[in-house]
């Protein structure tokens, strides 16, 4: 292929008649000159063309022959030149030109197309497409062969084709091809734009054709193209001039039609086609004929296999089973259309309008006869049809079943739709009065609930808000005992019947939430029944009632079982004093079972006699505490059981008495109150009474010196305060007169010594601690110093040597010490309120929260905390107010770090929860230590503060890392030979330390 050089649009002209016109008087060419160098003409380089001249002559010599040309290979844009080889020649020069039109008048020069060279060695080449313009010339190749040196070349004389003009192409496809509007039901009209490609010509017309399927050969191997039938309005040979056309006369619903249209230009050529499918619109059908009603049976319910429900017609499934028990059922029969809209038949719309009767609740005076509501119901045509054959459905008859509601009146039409129209309603039914009746059961069974007591049951269940067509007055509840019998009709045996009216059941379900949502119609329903037997199991049914009567009963709940009863309190207790023949102190107990056992026979009596002070708290392996198992084997109703236990020191007592059934219930206990005089001992049994704190047991005097001493090296506590502890040396109690302020306590000698022992726990910490305050006290009152923040329980003992004696056996002895004192001080010398609280649930549905215990027990639960006791047991006498029910419960400590405290309710219905402890001044506000900051925690336990450094020798400084205990820990262990390294290391930085010293900031 040769390059292109040029368009001759501006260059030198390069026609035969601009050679022609050199020997007149018209200037020189200047695309040919005469060279500085050489006396020869050269190429124009400054244009990169060749002038072509066909003048014979280079300046006064004829030019050499040129080679023989020919055009072969026209096309509409491109064409093959061939010319015979030429000796010696360097290359050739290919011009293209476009030859004048032959308009008369003035003589036209040809027009230079294109230029370009190829090597000498060829014969033929290819214009490139888009070098001649399609339908269009006449155009001339010129060639001319270029011999000699590049400097200074050789040219021939130009040799031309003959002229030849190039053919047309079909034009393109026509665009947006598209229907006019909306398809009409007879027919429908199309349009479409010019093609933007004309194939160079003028397009004189557009064909346009329709084709339909061929129904009869859709089934059959033939090929796609033989499917399509022209319709009658195509016409073969005429073109159309405007770019639009309609069809009319075609029958409606029928097609797709497709439509083909194809452009056609002057060359008599046709484009590509452009296709679209389109259908005519459906009609309308014709309306359903021949339509009647009736009303079914009830027993005719369960032959119904299809019943359609009153729903919006396109919203959702129409068609369910007949399961809705409290409507009725109607049958509708009705022969199709006679004209389907030229589409199949898809479903049936029927309409029935309600009117108010006259008993109607809701009904307005003069209302009567007039329509109240119009439902609408979706049918589909397989299922109202018996028959799926189109030839067929006209003569056959349709029916469906229609759920309307009782006690009313209704006018039913039906309309037929085709799947984009529908007919229209069609003649009405007379009307058709359906009478009211007993409501259908409800659907759901009732939901049983357990109350406190275990011998009701809370039911709830949903259920409408009327049936059988008017409003609900009641429910009735049956309760079906177990083994369950079933009577002829299927239906369980009602041991007992409940009426509750419906208002009662609306107000018992307002703190029920069902899993499910009531319906449209719903609400929910709640009541109780009493008067359940214990470990007895149960069923409920429901049944509705109206002013017609009662229903069915529904289907009986899951079982509900009541829970074992407990056995009644014992009766006729009786307790006394004497001394038996070893000089012991007996407290005999007897008392009678009570009326009835509960469920099972009695097993034990658990007898327990224990000091009054100790009734609401105390611990569980507290010696003072007595308790026994006596078994009631053969126990019979009014039967007498006596039980007796030796006692160690005078006091008030409390008896009690619980009867324990063989399947572990317990009775409410039976009560007892028993003062035991010391005058009752022996003059040989005579000992020091236990020593009673003061009224008020603890004055604050001031700041402690700081040459006081003190009892033990708190860490994290507050600054220690001068305190005077009082206590009384007898069980007297002080006058009215001395019963408030401070009253004056002898200092003299006492018969008997007294210890003053303090339990402690140190701030962050588990580990509990004791120490002696002061020993051998034979005053009434002892000033000591206390620190602050630190919770302690102050314990006064009798100091026993082995001379004093002791009340009781010898095996029976025990340490006489005084009730605990507990004290938390406050910086101030305030006294802190330690308060133990529970986590419980609230009453109407409140949400749960911190309960406060009663403040009778607080003082035994804090001292059991202090003086490291695991666990406590607790009685309230009556319920809190904060929905802490009364009964036993055991409250058991944990270490508030990796265990939290939890409380136990004792007996049945026990359950557990969370407890804490809290410390609270006076106003009830928070008036906790405050906690160690991390940076200054022990790095070995992490809960207390840093008190002691690890010292190094070489260098003279040392590490302040652990408390005091841990400190100990380290000492302990590096004296133990064969000690781990790590215990022989600074921690901090590993290396070995010469002691451990306290610091004090």
């Amino acid at each position: 292929m040769g390059q292109q050089l040029t368009s001759a649009s501006d260059a030198s002209p390069a026609s035969s008649a601009e050679a022609s016109s050199s020997s007149s008087s018209a200037p020189p060419r200047k695309g040919w000159c005469k060279g500085t160098s050489a006396d020869m003409y050269q190429p124009h380089r400054a244009v990169d063309s060749v002038i072509i001249s066909q003048s014979s002559f280079r300046c006064g010599l004829p030019l050499p022959r040129g080679p023989a040309a020919s055009v072969t290979d026209i096309c509409s844009t491109k064409a093959t030149v061939t010319w015979s080889r030429k000796d010696g020649a360097r290359k050739f020069h290919v011009n293209v030109l476009k030859l004048p039109s032959g308009v008369s008048g003035e003589r036209a020069e040809p027009m230079e197309v294109a230029f370009f060279e190829t090597s000498g060695d060829s014969t033929t080449f290819e214009l490139p497409p888009g070098t001649l313009e399609r339908c269009n010339g006449p155009y001339q190749v010129q060639i001319v062969s270029e011999s000699g040196p590049e400097d200074r070349p050789d040219l021939s004389q130009p040799s031309s084709t003959e002229a030849f003009n190039t053919c047309a192409e079909p034009p393109g496809t026509v665009l947006n091809l598209r229907v006019v509007g909306e398809p009409r039901e007879d027919g429908f009209a199309v349009e479409w734009d010019a093609p933007l490609d004309t194939g160079g010509i003028n397009i004189l017309g557009f064909k346009v054709e329709a084709f339909v399927m061929s129904p009869e050969l859709t089934d059959q191997d033939v090929p796609a193209e033989r499917l399509q039938l022209p319709l009658a309005d195509n016409d073969q040979d005429s073109l159309l001039l405007e770019c639009t056309k309609n069809y009319d006369g075609l029958p409606p619903g029928t097609g797709p039609y497709q439509v083909e249209v194809r452009a056609k230009n002057a060359a008599d050529l046709f484009g590509p086609p452009m296709l679209l499918e389109i259908s005519t619109a459906c009609a309308a059908p014709s309306v359903p004929r021949q339509l009647r009603a009736r009303l079914l049976p009830g027993w005719a319910r369960s032959a119904v296999q299809h019943v359609c429900t009153a729903a919006a017609v396109g919203g959702g499934s129409a068609e369910k089973a007949a399961e809705d028990a409290d409507m009725d059922i109607v049958k509708l029969e009705f022969r199709p259309p006679i004209s389907n809209g030229g589409k199949t038949i898809v479903s049936y719309i029927v309409h029935a309008e309600e009117e108010v009767p006259e008993d109607v609740i809701d009904q307005k005076p003069g209302s009567f006869g007039s329509t109240l509501e119009r439902h609408s119901f979706e049918v589909p045509a397989s299922t109202a049809a018996w028959t799926s054959s189109p030839e067929d459905m006209a003569d056959v008859m349709c029916s469906c079943h229609i759920t309307i509601e009782p006690n009313r009146a209704y006018t039913f039409s039906v309309e037929a739709c085709n799947g984009d129209r529908r007919s229209g309603q069609g003649e009405a039914t007379p009307p058709i009065f359906v009478p009211a009746r007993v409501p259908a059961p409800p659907t759901n069974p009732p939901v049983a609930f357990e109350v406190e007591g275990g011998l009701a049951a809370e039911l709830r269940w949903i259920g409408p808000l009327s049936g059988g067509g008017l409003p609900l007055e009641s429910f009735k509840i049956g309760i079906v005992g177990l083994p369950l019998h079933v009577n002829k009709a299927g239906l369980p045996d009602i041991q007992q019947e409940v009426t509750v009216p419906v208002a009662a059941a609306l107000e018992g379900s307002k703190d029920w939430k069902p899993p499910s949502l009531p319906r449209a119609g719903e609400t929910v329903y709640g009541a109780r029944v009493e008067g359940l037997q214990s470990n007895a199991a149960y069923r409920f049914v429901l049944a509705a009632s109206n002013s017609v009567g009662t229903g069915r009963w529904s289907q009986p709940s899951v079982l509900f079982n009541t829970p074992v009863s407990a056995p009644s309190t014992p009766i006729h207790a009786v307790a006394t004093v004497a001394v038996d023949a070893k000089q012991n102190v007996v407290v005999k107990v007897t008392w009678e079972s009570g009326q009835t056992s509960g469920s099972g026979s009695i097993a034990f009596f658990e007898v327990q006699l224990l000091p009054a002070d100790l009734q609401h708290a105390h611990l569980p392996a507290d010696p003072r505490v007595l308790r026994e198992r006596v078994p009631a084997q053969a126990a019979s109703a009014l039967h007498r059981f006596s039980w007796a236990k030796p006692v160690a020191a005078p006091g008030s007592f409390v008896v009690e008495i619980v009867a324990e059934s063989a399947a572990g219930q317990k009775s409410a206990a039976a009560l007892l109150t028993l003062e035991i005089p010391p005058e009752v001992f022996p003059p040989s049994m005579a000992a020091p009474l236990a020593p009673k704190w003061a009224e008020e047991p603890v004055l604050v005097l001031g700041p402690a010196a700081t040459d006081a001493p003190r009892f033990a090296d708190v860490d994290g506590s507050g600054p220690w305060l001068q305190t005077l502890l009082l206590w009384h040396q007898s069980q007297e109690q002080p006058s009215a007169e001395q019963a408030h302020g401070v009253q004056r306590m002898s200092s003299g000698s006492l018969p008997f010594s007294i210890d003053v022992f303090c339990f402690f726990r140190r701030a962050g910490s588990g580990q509990v601690f004791k120490a002696l305050l002061e020993g051998r006290i034979t005053a009434s009152r002892l000033q000591v110093a206390l620190p602050s923040h630190v919770p302690m329980s102050l314990r006064l003992s009798v100091h026993s040597d082995g001379s004093i004696p002791m009340y009781g056996s010898v095996s029976s002895r025990q340490q006489v010490h005084s009730e605990p004192c507990v004290i938390v001080l406050g910086a101030d010398g305030e006294r802190l309120r330690p308060t133990w609280e529970i986590w419980s649930k609230q009453p109407n549905g409140q949400p749960p929260r911190w309960i406060s215990l009663p403040d009778e027990v607080q003082t035994c639960i804090e001292a059991s905390w202090l003086e490291g006791h695991p666990k406590v047991a607790l009685h309230l006498p009556q319920d809190l107010a904060g929905g802490l029910a009364a009964g036993n419960y055991e409250l058991t400590f944990g270490d508030e770090r990796q265990t939290q405290s939890v409380v136990k309710k004792l007996g049945f219905g026990g359950w557990t929860s969370k407890a804490r402890r809290s410390v609270l001044d006076t106003e009830g506000e928070n008036a906790a230590a405050p906690a160690v900051a991390p940076e200054d925690q022990c790095i070995v336990c992490m809960e207390r503060r840093r008190t002691h450094a690890f010292m190094h020798p070489d260098t003279g400084d040392g590490h302040l890392a652990v408390c005091g205990d841990c400190a100990d820990t380290y000492r302990a262990e590096a004296a133990a030979p064969g000690g781990h390294r790590a215990v022989r290391t600074c921690p901090i930085c590993r290396r070995g330390f010469s002691a451990l010293q306290r610091i004090y900031q």
